[in-house]
């Protein structure tokens, strides 16, 4: 998810480090004067449990922000601005694992 210009951060004259919580499986990292919340959803959703469409390539699926809902909230404690943050885009992409979870 990409936020909307959050003041806060566009009053920093520095680069934010990106802050990665393992526990939470996501991280935020600065965007532009806004955030980008990635996640990584712990109740995975199989598109192509036999085999990667040959015709696929990085397609995304449709915004679905109910699927990190739990992690933007866990943000949210770290990072109260993204309360009050606008939402300029949801990206709802696959991350591509092998059977025995190497990439």
């Amino acid at each position: 998810m990409v936020t909307d210009k959050i003041d806060v951060v566009k009053k920093i004259s520095h680069r934010l480090p990106v802050l990665s919580d393992r526990d939470g499986e996501y991280y935020l990292r600065q965007e532009g004067h806004g955030l980008l919340v990635g996640a990584h959803e712990r109740d995975v959703h199989l598109w192509a449990e036999d085999e990667t469409p040959l015709n696929f390539a990085h397609e995304f699926f449709p915004d679905n922000i109910a699927l990190i809902e739990d992690d933007l909230l866990n943000a949210m404690e770290w990072m109260p601005c993204l309360a009050d943050a606008g939402i300029i885009r949801v990206i709802n992409g696959s991350m591509i694992w092998s059977p025995d979870s190497n990439v």
